[in-house]
């Protein structure tokens, strides 16, 4: 029964709001007294939530551990996860930049960038070089830790400085060499190598075939077999004539 000239904040207090808890409402364009309930009214007002009703500035603490309505977010510009996160498969994470095959790589300071491929080229002990903005080795490039030796299988040496390059176990000559000299060996300890000039007496000899070689005065006649009347064959001496 209703009690009159109680003031509203003379009314007894509601011990327990439920969805199902009945508020009086006024429709003003009929001027009639309502009723509505606490359940109905929340669902209007989150429904009409930034459409005639403001949105909301700041969203608290999210309480509930699964949010299966939230569908487009905004901005994210700070993220802290505190315990194990599971993303489920990696399609699920899109992150912006990139070209194909880079990787995620970090500065050691919690800061990410795109780097292109870092798996080493193969085979095993391979110098690692730039293959076309990706890692790349080759049998011919190698380098043994063990023993420390480089093997290259082919060395273009147009551009190598000699003068100023030291090898463990290969000396190669200082300075540039000239017209007709060769490449010898002038210091028997040490087996450095050096160039050497052609001694002025040396002739060439041409060859039957075409071909010629550099030889000195006293030539060499090498050892023939001669073959005897029995058929045996006889291996005549060498001479130096």
């Amino acid at each position: 029964m209703a009690t009159r000239g109680v003031k509203i904040t003379g009314l007894n207090t509601l011990p327990n709001v439920s969805g199902n808890t009945v508020l009086v409402t006024v429709d003003l364009n009929v001027d009639e007294t309502l009723q509505t309930n606490v359940q109905t009214l929340g669902n209007f007002i989150l429904s009409q939530a930034g459409n005639i009703f403001p949105s909301a500035n700041v969203a608290n603490t999210v309480r509930n551990n699964a949010q299966p309505n939230i569908t487009s977010v905004g901005t994210l510009t700070s993220l802290t996860v505190s315990g194990t996160s599971n993303l489920g498969p990696v399609g699920n994470v899109k992150i912006a930049g990139g070209t194909n095959g880079q990787l995620l790589a970090t500065y050691g300071n919690g800061t990410l960038y795109w780097s292109n491929d870092i798996t080493p080229g193969q085979p095993n002990t391979s110098v690692q070089y730039n293959n076309n903005g990706q890692l790349g080795g080759s049998a011919s490039f190698t380098f043994n830790n063990s023993t420390n030796t480089v093997f290259i299988e082919n060395l273009d040496s147009t551009n190598i400085d000699v003068e100023n390059l030291t090898v463990t176990n290969l000396n190669l000559p200082v300075g540039n060499g000239t017209e007709q000299q060769v490449l010898g060996i002038i210091n028997q300890n040490t087996q450095e190598l050096g160039w050497k000039t052609v001694p002025v007496y040396y002739v060439t000899v041409e060859l039957r075939d075409g071909n010629t070689y550099l030889s000195s005065p006293n030539a060499i006649l090498r050892q023939y077999p001669v073959r005897n009347r029995d058929g045996s064959f006889l291996n005549l001496n060498t001479t130096q004539i």
